[in-house]
């Protein structure tokens, strides 16, 4: 496995993907796993990682230590899974393809492939003889590569996994409605139209509490935003937290308002405990959802109004949050548990290999 910034700590959705895929194949599926990556913090704890980590210092030629290590993993493993769509993964990936690895390449974002100008020409190059498998997550990009012909071979469509846990049980109460909010503190997240959405609901008469549990650039911006809306006294800054799942479940409804995402891992984690989601239209949301794509979680433009009119909704019609967050579980068991997804993984690799 290669990742910039491999765990430990998770730092973000594709590090938590690459862990999470990581220990599964290495504990349930007993698939020999190294992870190669940059020291990028005095934190990290390699202890815990289940495999052998190595880790290059991000420094002047570092692009030379990367190959001299990928010429010496090159003994024990035969497959490179690069989990970094950057510059770097591209070039760990042509690193790879020299030295005869068979490298698999996810694409974990829509938007990640160029599709005009000279990049185009360079993106289609990397896909048709670079790599040996892409890992598509959404349907913008798998539409997008479906087009040319002599990609299909190398594309596969593989969802993000989680880990399935305790089903969150309500307890229905008409005074208020709690609602999460989970992610980085940035312009593409969308926190702000949670935020402009929140005096809408107070008009309506509704009683809410909201925690935002992440971190970020915005957070000043977004905590003055509250000030301004005269909601703050309604809103808990919590900061970045481990365990989001304490937070999910004391609450009544995640909202999710990014403008740009792949396979949402903190949809997937609401998911995994049954926790109501409300989210915007990007990425493989109707894939997540599923039956209840239409009637209960998506908000059609991401405006304000429609996150409120959602909000309304749930809070008016509380049972709809059990009948709800119980599809959720089951179609997280179903459909996107990480023992599933290592079990897909594991055959495609068994499938490059056997073709040696």
């Amino acid at each position: 496995m290669f990742d910039a910034a491999y765990p430990l700590p998770v730092i973000g959705g594709k590090e938590k993907q690459a862990y999470l895929l990581a220990n599964e194949l290495v504990t349930a599926k007993g698939v020999n796993i190294g992870a190669l990556t940059f020291e990028f913090s005095t934190n990290h704890n390699d202890s815990q990682a289940m495999l052998d980590v190595c880790r290059v210092e991000k420094k002047r030629f570092y692009s030379i230590r990367l190959l001299t290590n990928l010429i010496r993993l090159r003994k024990q493993y035969k497959i490179l899974h690069i989990h970094t769509p950057s510059r770097v993964g591209k070039f760990v990936a042509i690193l790879g393809k020299i030295l005869s690895y068979k490298v698999f390449f996810k694409i974990p974002n829509e938007g990640t492939v160029s599709t005009a100008g000279v990049s185009r020409y360079i993106d289609h190059f990397f896909f048709r003889f670079i790599l040996t498998k892409a890992i598509i997550l959404e349907r913008s990009t798998w539409e997008e590569l479906k087009k040319y012909d002599y990609l299909h071979s190398k594309l596969i469509h593989i969802p993000n996994g989680v880990e399935v846990r305790e089903q969150k049980h309500y307890r229905f109460s008409d005074k208020s409605i709690n609602v999460l909010f989970v992610g980085r503190l940035v312009q593409q997240k969308g926190c702000d139209k949670l935020i402009r959405a929140l005096p809408l609901l107070a008009k309506e008469h509704i009683k809410f509490k909201v925690t935002i549990v992440g971190d970020g650039p915005e957070l000043s911006s977004l905590k003055k935003l509250a000030i301004e809306l005269d909601v703050d006294k309604h809103i808990s800054f919590v900061g970045n937290k481990e365990d989001v799942f304490s937070y999910m479940y004391r609450s009544d409804v995640l909202v999710n308002t990014s403008d740009k995402e792949g396979m949402s891992n903190v949809l997937l984690e609401a998911m995994s405990v049954g926790l109501p989601i409300i989210a915007t239209q990007v990425g493989a949301l109707k894939q997540q959802l599923g039956d209840y794509y239409q009637e209960y979680g998506c908000c059609v433009e991401s405006a304000a109004v429609e996150v409120s009119d959602r909000i309304n909704d749930l809070y008016k019609n509380n049972s709809q949050l059990e009948v709800y967050g119980a599809y959720l579980y089951k179609r997280s068991n179903e459909k996107f548990s990480i023992s599933q997804t290592a079990k897909v993984y594991l055959n495609e690799y068994k499938k490059v290999l056997n073709k040696c």
